[in-house]
């Protein structure tokens, strides 16, 4: 969704984010705005269970 947001050109900034589980990766990405797009994708597309466990 902040991906899309970026290419639309109408993601908003944030003041205040918040995130349990995944969305506490997502949270502060979103919060630094839209130059971390490209390393959130890569985390979500190109990440493997062996990565992390």
């Amino acid at each position: 969704m902040l991906n899309g947001w970026s290419r639309s050109g109408q993601r908003p900034e944030f003041d205040v984010v918040t995130g349990i589980s995944t969305d506490a990766i997502i949270a502060p990405l979103a919060f630094l705005g839209s130059g971390y797009d490209p390393p959130l994708r890569e985390f979500y597309t190109e990440t493997n269970t062996s990565d992390v466990a």
